[in-house]
């Protein structure tokens, strides 16, 4: 199986009970991926890096390929506060432009598509217009940035999404949490809002919840219909990255065995377990849980 991964790697300079600068982005779905992957899959990433960066790549994910990422010294960074039990804030710098994805490979080789919008830049619109034409596979998006406009200072505010169903109507999965998906529609209420984008053409949505789980909506013969999958209590001691865990394990789960709800059970279970990890080697534990 071979999955192409679409979006920035960042320079995360966290503030919560003590201060760290490490990788962000997309490293966290490769090491996601990665971790879960058999031997013969593949990860491709189109990123980009700088020799730093790379290191990490090589260090924790080593299944993943950078053959389609950019060397560039031009890599963003997001100051990244840790609240309590808040939405944290991120202020960005260096915002990077699209990957220009239309200057890429045959897309039709990868068994399917992860796109993570980590700057809200990564992609275009009309980038994605040309993916949806070129490809046939599955592709998975993760709103996560794309839900916040550009602030003073590169602080990062919730906003209605422009163009939000030209967005979603090009994909077939979308991830987003409880704040992003309102940033979707101008509805307020979840089953009204995941009614609209699954009418978009949305297979399936994912809408995560922190430390209570997530819930899948879906249509069957027309109706919305929605799966619920609780979080193992745990003891938090990392609230960075969850989300990007949770979707890597739900795609590569999804597309492995085309069973939506058994992949959002190893899903929930991953983003759960990864609030306990401290570090980047404790993602190997992953491994041992799913294979």
């Amino acid at each position: 199986m071979k999955i192409l991964l679409i979006g920035h790697t960042m320079l995360d300079h966290i503030e919560s009970v003590k201060r760290s600068v490490k990788p962000g982005g997309v490293f966290y779905n490769s090491l996601g991926f990665a971790s879960i992957m058999n031997e013969g899959d593949e990860l491709f990433i189109l990123t980009k890096l700088n020799s730093y960066l790379k290191s990490f790549y090589k260090r924790y994910a080593d299944k993943a390929n950078l053959l389609l990422s950019i060397n560039s010294d031009d890599i963003p960074e997001v100051h990244l506060i840790i609240h309590s039990r808040d939405e944290r804030d991120e202020i960005y710098k260096n915002i990077s432009g699209s990957l220009l994805i239309e200057q890429y490979y045959d897309f039709n080789d990868f068994d399917g598509i992860f796109i993570n919008m980590i700057t809200g830049f990564d992609v275009g619109l009309d980038d994605l217009f040309l993916l949806k034409k070129k490809y046939k596979g599955k592709i998975y998006f993760d709103v996560h940035t794309l839900a916040r406009g550009v602030g003073e200072g590169g602080k990062r505010i919730f906003r209605k999404i422009p163009d939000a169903e030209k967005w979603l109507s090009n994909v077939n999965i979308v991830q987003a949490n409880e704040n992003e998906l309102l940033t979707l529609s101008g509805k307020t209420n979840e089953l009204d809002i995941a009614n609209e984008i699954l009418n978009y053409g949305v297979e399936f949505l994912l809408v995560t919840k922190g430390n209570k789980g997530a819930r899948l909506f879906y249509k069957q013969e027309n109706q919305t219909c929605s799966y619920f999958v609780k979080a193992d209590k745990k003891e938090v001691v990392n609230k960075v990255g969850c989300g990007d865990i949770f979707g890597a394990v739900f795609f590569y789960f999804y597309i492995a065995s085309n069973n939506i709800f058994e992949s959002l059970k190893k899903a929930v279970s991953a983003g759960s377990l990864t609030t306990t990890f401290e570090n980047f080697e404790d993602y190997s534990i992953l491994r041992n849980v799913f294979n």
